[in-house]
């Protein structure tokens, strides 16, 4: 079945928490967006990416699940090289 390949491919799990920084109107957040929410996955959603705000968000929902493009993810990683002792 074909929907089940594409939830196969997808992290949601029903009654989990995803952070979906990624933005809605591009094509990535509005399909996970959308998925997650079929599924019944808590979604933590920003108007604006801010990396030390979603590493924040994914501590405190404790996410288990997180949405980004390549670039939202290196600059994440670089928030945490500059807050790590």
């Amino acid at each position: 079945a074909p929907i089940g390949g594409v939830l196969s491919s997808v992290p949601f799990k029903a009654n989990e928490v995803t952070s979906l920084p990624a933005p809605m109107f591009h094509a990535l957040g509005f399909l996970h967006g959308t998925i997650a929410m079929m599924l019944g996955t808590t979604l933590v959603l920003r108007r604006k990416f801010k990396p030390a705000t979603v590493l924040a968000d994914i501590e405190k929902h404790r996410a288990t699940a997180i949405v980004v493009v390549p670039v939202m993810l290196s600059r994440m990683l670089d928030e945490l090289d500059k807050t790590s002792p």
